[in-house]
């Protein structure tokens, strides 16, 4: 589990040629690894490599938030957690990666040339500041019991941060047409009712709400997403990445929205919430979770 990043430097424009690079991680032999790669035309992939130069795809894309010509650099980082991984080209978020099949620890090295016909001689990749910091965060679980006092209930990850990762896997207290429930993060939280608000209610409507000093917010963004689990004991994994002014919401590894952070960029603590509508909760029952997580992002 860790979090690499580098600047690489094209070693010629995309008309000018085919070039490709990217990382290399929980490798273990020479060509037994994860293989992330970036190509000059703006498109990636994610390979499992087997001990064979051959991988077998595991995801796959295009992107328009690389710089494809001569001597233009790309800021990339990767973020590996357990099953999950996110990759980062020049502060967005390219998208969620499924490490499922490698969980194995391993090297994590820069690689360039890995496709026939990718290089030239005479030029080079370059690269500058690559860093690998191993991610020193361990999963919660618990659960927020119900009650009549109308407050928020909530379990605090005692954190300070702006940019981060949080997920976790939210249990359904009861079903959805039994009674009304809601669950989320509160994010960016200082002191009081300063604080984002990402609710999730139990019929897939979300809301990204923004709270300054008051339980009254202003609602930044909000819609419904089709793939929430409404029933009795059904689990959902929620996970949101803020890094400055963006954000994005995953519900059960599904990307759900992109989200604008700029209206609160102060650092502050992440809470696991439930109960953040009124009338949410019912006397008796408990909003379980688990492997609540939070990943500092650099």
């Amino acid at each position: 589990n860790f979090i690499a990043q580098v600047i690489f430097t094209n070693p010629y424009g995309s008309d000018e040629g085919k070039w490709d690079y990217g990382f290399l991680f929980r490798q273990t032999t020479d060509d037994n690894q994860y293989r992330l790669m970036t190509f000059s035309d703006g498109s990636w992939k994610l390979m499992n490599n087997i001990n064979t130069p051959d991988g077998n795809l595991i995801n796959e894309g295009v992107t328009s938030f690389m710089s494809t010509g001569a001597s233009d650099s790309n800021f990339m980082r990767v973020v590996a957690y357990e099953e999950r991984g996110w990759f980062f080209i020049n502060d967005q978020l390219v998208g969620q990666v499924d490490l499922a099949a490698r969980q194995a620890a391993g090297k994590v090295n820069l690689g360039t040339g890995f496709y026939t016909g990718n290089e030239k001689t005479g030029y080079e990749t370059g690269y500058d500041d690559f860093s690998v910091w191993e991610i020193d965060a361990e999963g919660v679980s618990g659960e927020l019991p119900h009650d009549d006092d109308s407050a928020i209930e909530e379990f605090e990850a005692d954190v300070d941060l702006d940019n981060f990762i949080a997920t976790g896997v939210f249990v359904n207290p009861y079903d959805f047409s039994f009674h009304t429930f809601d669950v989320g993060f509160l994010f960016r939280y200082t002191s009081g009712e300063q604080q984002y608000r990402m609710i999730i209610s139990g019929n897939g409507k979300w809301g990204l709400m923004q709270n300054d000093g008051s339980a009254d917010g202003t609602w930044i963004a909000n819609d419904t997403a089709g793939n929430f689990n409404s029933g009795a004991g059904q689990r959902n994994r929620i996970t949101l990445v803020a890094l400055y002014d963006i954000g994005w919401l995953y519900i059960n590894d599904n990307l759900t929205a992109e989200l604008d952070l700029s209206g609160r960029r102060q650092s502050g603590d992440i809470s696991i919430a439930t109960g953040i509508y009124t009338n949410d909760e019912v006397v008796g029952y408990a909003t379980a979770f688990e492997d609540f997580t939070v990943i500092p992002l650099p």
